[in-house]
């Protein structure tokens, strides 16, 4: 079955793992992609969240052309999450709570 098939069918839950193994997230498919969540095993700081982040995004985008949205962000993330935004590498963000 194509992802088009699974797409149209139900709602899509997806466990990624970056290339090199060291980032991870859980995002689902309904008519727009919704990051649960997403954590990398890097320094913070160094701009690795956004290197994996671009990853996570090409992938997801391959599979389907859809907006991009941070699902249930924590207030201790909120200022990444917002740089993402502001970088046009993320369409929205829900933080939790709304």
């Amino acid at each position: 079955m194509s992802w088009m098939a699974v797409l149209k069918q139900e709602d899509l839950e997806i466990f990624w793992d970056s290339k090199d193994g060291k980032a991870s997230a859980e995002v689902f498919y309904a008519g727009y992609w919704g990051i649960l969540s997403f954590h990398h095993d890097g320094e913070k700081g160094k701009g690795l969240g956004e290197k994996y982040l671009r990853e996570l995004v090409e992938h997801l985008l391959s599979i389907e052309d859809a907006d991009i949205e941070a699902d249930g962000t924590l207030p201790n993330v909120d200022g990444f999450w917002d740089k993402m935004l502001e970088k046009d590498i993320i369409d929205s963000i829900r933080r939790r709570g709304q």
